[in-house]
């Protein structure tokens, strides 16, 4: 918007006969930068939004393979109830 208005500017200038030297105000540091930071906010709000479901979904498989691995354990110690076991763990 800015650099239409400096054309149209420019234009009445020369069409009126004016030998006009315009130079632009240079841009702020924060007008530079407000399209990084603005993309920069919406990739660490999506970011962190799937980050989070990604926390959900470890824990859950985290929770399924002990919940898994206890009933493997208890299957194996019921098929094994009609025959005397020993188990042995050694600690060094």
């Amino acid at each position: 918007m800015a650099l239409r208005r400096y054309v149209f500017y420019l234009v009445e200038c020369w069409n009126a006969g004016y030998n006009v030297i315009f130079q632009p105000r240079p841009l702020t540091v924060a007008k530079r930068l407000e399209m990084t930071i603005t993309e920069a906010e919406d990739a660490r709000r999506r970011f962190a939004y799937k980050s989070k479901w990604s926390g959900y979904v470890l824990n859950a498989a985290i929770g399924l393979q002990v919940l898994l691995g206890s009933l493997t354990t208890g299957l194996s110690a019921v098929a094994t109830s009609g025959r005397s076991v020993n188990l042995l763990v050694r600690i060094s």
